[in-house]
């Protein structure tokens, strides 16, 4: 169907806007580019051309695109046979891009005759071009006669430099200093970043931008950062070996999915596609969840992580969800224990009806386009939240749907929490009594409005000046199940109570947030690692400090 005339206008004047400003672009590239080559750069001029073939394609400008795309190519060429960029060789390509530009002018105001002198003098400028970097980089001709790049470029790929980057990284990984790692790693994201966007590689692509992000907010995960991003780049470029080097795979198995039919099970394989799916390897099995429930990969700062009742939970935007790790999913009680631990990368995932955060101790990325998914073994038993298993590394691993493992550990502890109120029908009685907060603070106005929130919420309100009236109001009343504490106080301020309280074995059970105007990350870190169980700062969201009192008065 065809557009009507207001429509079309509208069309063509979007794409000569943008398509003009790409070429100036180029222009503008290209006369830095003899003087001051740089990877980045020459990555810009490939994006720049790209987008003029792709905006000249929506407006059905035929031409236009064709020129364009040999101009990318001619681009990502001088990429990857590192050719001398001399005056001779600058000038021939301003010379096709501006025969681009004149082509662009011709096709837009309908002068065929101009659009025809513009393609004859584009032709043997774009032809030379062509043959002389080709020539560079020692590909065959039908490579070079081939329309799109795209259809060869597992041909150019430098998996040599690829394989080269992995060795260095694991180098890095393994003698560098933790504290300089940060640093040294960010360079070599950049580097596969820059593979992803060179060949069209998405792995590589995502995973640098969320190694990069993650280590410039949390630096201090550098070691855990480097061997996830390691291993997600390993499995991608392996991925692509694999394709450009095919072996016979009748009646074998290997790495990239070829999987032998089970005569044993009438069931047939089938394949699953990962492009919405984060998929990865731990403790012998696969694992997926839908991309789209991933709300967030980052690793909490150790403010971020709540103790409660050999609980965890994770204060997110505002929220405090539960915190679980994969390894007590798969096995009650084998969790690591709580405490000051390595942090460790988080999947913050939205199920619909819950949000919650998963430590995913993560071995392996799985960059695959797709799985085969084989039937399950009829002589095993399996969890309804396997559904399937999988060749890996020549080794046959259950698939697991992250999601339906997550519901039924929640369905799991519902069900003892319920049976635990059947049997226990007083300890029941005394989680309904209304909790007994101490309010500690030397201001009166912030002690009165807390305890008003408090008591609107339906909680029992002490009330201290200080940490030694604290001492003593719980020494009083044994009864009281959460402190909330500021830190800048007369006698024995807000850390020096958190330090007598670690003494008193009775005293520790008592959970402590802190609510106090220190807002630097030396008074939360050191909150923290004296026992408080999350620390708030004034003025404060109440929706926010409400919910993770809740959670902690438990």
């Amino acid at each position: 169907m065809g557009l009507d005339f207001g429509i079309q206008n509208n069309v063509v004047q979007n794409f000569v806007q943008e398509a003009s400003g790409l070429l100036q672009l180029i222009h503008e590239g290209l006369l830095e580019l003899s003087h001051n080559y740089s990877d980045p750069q020459i990555r810009s001029l490939v994006r720049a051309a790209k987008l003029v073939k792709t905006t000249a394609d929506q407006g059905n400008f035929t031409e236009i695109h064709t020129l364009a795309h040999r101009l990318e190519k001619i681009f990502r060429l001088i990429s990857l046979g590192n050719a001398v960029i001399d005056d001779q060789l600058t000038n021939l390509l301003l010379q096709a891009n501006d025969c681009l530009r004149l082509l662009l002018i011709a096709q837009v105001q309908e002068k065929f005759d101009d659009l025809a002198s513009a393609l004859a003098k584009a032709e043997p400028i774009f032809a030379y071009l062509e043959a002389r970097l080709s020539h560079k980089v020692e590909i065959v001709p039908d490579v070079l006669e081939t329309s799109y790049l795209e259809a060869s470029v597992s041909q150019l790929m430098p998996t040599t430099e690829m394989a080269q980057a992995l060795e260095n990284l694991e180098r890095i990984l393994a003698e560098s200093d933790i504290d300089k790692l940060p640093e040294q790693l960010i360079p070599q994201a950049n580097l596969f970043l820059g593979f992803g966007e060179f060949y069209n590689i998405s792995e590589f692509i995502a995973i640098a931008q969320i190694a990069i992000a993650t280590l410039q907010t949390t630096p201090q995960a550098a070691p855990t950062i480097g061997k996830v991003a390691l291993a997600g780049w390993r499995a991608a470029y392996e991925s692509i070996v694999n394709k450009n080097h095919p072996q016979a795979a009748n009646g074998t198995a290997n790495s990239s999915g070829v999987v032998i039919q089970n005569s044993q099970n009438p069931a047939l394989p089938h394949k699953l596609k990962t492009a919405n799916l984060f998929v990865w390897v731990a403790d012998g099995n696969v694992f997926t969840v839908n991309s789209d429930s991933v709300e967030e990969l980052l690793v909490a700062e150790a403010d971020q992580i709540i103790y409660s009742q050999q609980q965890r939970f994770l204060h997110w935007r505002g929220q405090v969800i539960p915190n679980y790790q994969l390894s007590e999913l798969l096995s009650y009680g084998s969790s690591k224990p709580l405490g000051n631990r390595q942090p460790e990368p988080m999947l913050v995932l939205n199920l619909g009806q819950q949000i919650l955060a998963l430590e995913p101790e993560i071995q392996y990325l799985i960059a695959e386009p797709e799985l085969i998914i084989n039937p399950l073994p009829t002589d095993q038993e399996f969890s309804s939240c396997v559904y399937g298993c999988t060749i890996w590394k020549d080794h046959l691993l259950p698939v697991i749907d992250v999601a339906a493992l997550l519901q039924q550990t929640i369905n799991h502890s519902q069900q003892i929490y319920s049976t635990t109120k059947l049997l226990n029908p007083a300890d029941t009685a005394i989680i309904h009594q209304e909790p007994t907060i101490l309010v500690v603070d030397d201001s009166h106005s912030v002690r009165h409005i807390v305890s008003l929130t408090l008591q609107r919420e339906g909680y029992q309100v002490l009330q201290a000046e200080d940490g030694q009236e604290a001492i003593a109001q719980l020494q009083q009343n044994p009864h009281v199940q959460m402190v909330i504490c500021d830190i800048e106080m007369p006698n024995l301020n807000g850390f020096e109570f958190l330090s007598y309280r670690l003494k008193d074995s009775q005293l520790a059970k008592i959970p402590v947030i802190m609510l106090s105007s220190c807002s630097t990350n030396q008074h939360r870190q050191l909150a923290m690692q004296l026992g408080a169980t999350t620390y708030f700062t004034k003025p404060y969201v109440e929706e926010d400090f409400l919910t993770a009192l809740r959670m902690s008065v438990n």
